[in-house]
């Protein structure tokens, strides 16, 4: 699985709508060397012919692959993409030395956005009211654990360990600043014009407003039968916007939550933007 030195990326939460991947994996699959022979440089970065597979930690319910069968049939070099904690991820990728980007977001936004996850996602238990669901986030009751430990975990390996660590805040404040810090991590050199078409195509108002291809149209409609979800509400519960959570905490919630939070990070120096 490691071979060729392969990027993989660590996300906490959810998928897309608690850390937003896909602004990350669109600027390192398809600019960054990380495509099949003859793909050029201008080819849109979602497009479905790139190698990302996502690992998801899941019983293959309802004929749904957990990624790990695809993920041997592709070509190296390929990207992974995750969400499990540190310490279920395969030893190879520690041996093989393989580079890891961590996208992380801040924790209220992450809360509201795995919520309406929930309450489309017939997989998963029904999340019940938001004030319910908020005290199994702050337990870690939720899937894939605590995201306290998630975070710390992940930001204290990258001192033994090449892991880009990125904020989604930032990225959704200053897309290129960001982008650069990934093609830097990864050893590329891509010219202004290149950095432009990359921030257009990954951009969330370009994928809010429908950039979509066909192939992905289909797939996102072929899982969302599966797994027994709206394809509507899979389509609009994408809560992109940084401080969202402000329209959902009451001011009792969040006190609790900044109680809880402040006791959870105070033995590390990783800090997080709550709105920008």
């Amino acid at each position: 699985m490691a071979a060729g030195s392969p990027v993989y990326m660590a996300l906490p939460g959810s998928p897309c709508p608690s850390s937003c991947t896909s602004s990350t994996s669109g600027p390192v699959l398809t600019e960054a060397d990380l495509k099949p022979p003859g793909q050029s440089q201008e080819q849109t970065p979602m497009d479905d012919s790139h190698t990302e597979v996502e690992i998801k930690p899941q019983l293959n319910p309802r004929g749904i692959s957990s990624g790990l069968e695809q993920l041997e049939k592709n070509p190296s070099p390929r990207v992974v993409k995750t969400h499990l904690p540190i310490d279920l991820i395969p030893k190879s990728f520690w041996e093989n030395n393989c580079k890891i980007i961590y996208l992380a977001r801040n924790a209220k936004d992450v809360a509201v956005s795995f919520y309406h996850f929930d309450l489309m996602n017939n997989l998963q238990p029904f999340p019940g009211t938001w004030g319910e669901y908020l005290e199994k986030f702050l337990t870690g009751n939720v899937a894939y654990g605590s995201w306290f430990n998630h975070v710390k975990s992940w930001w204290k390996k990258k001192e033994e360990h090449p892991i880009l660590f990125l904020f989604y805040e930032d990225m959704k404040e200053n897309p290129k600043q960001e982008i650069k810090k990934v093609v830097q991590f990864l050893e590329k050199n891509l010219d202004d014009e290149i950095l432009d078409k990359i921030i257009h195509h990954t951009s969330f108002e370009m994928m809010n407003s429908g950039y979509i291809t066909d192939k992905m149209e289909k797939r996102i409609a072929s899982e969302a039968q599966a797994l027994g979800e709206d394809i509507h509400r899979r389509y609009v519960s994408l809560h992109w916007i940084a401080g969202d959570w402000k329209n959902y905490f009451t001011v009792a919630q969040n006190e609790k939550f900044d109680t809880i939070y402040k006791k959870e990070m105070s033995e590390t120096e990783l800090q997080f933007r709550t709105e920008i």
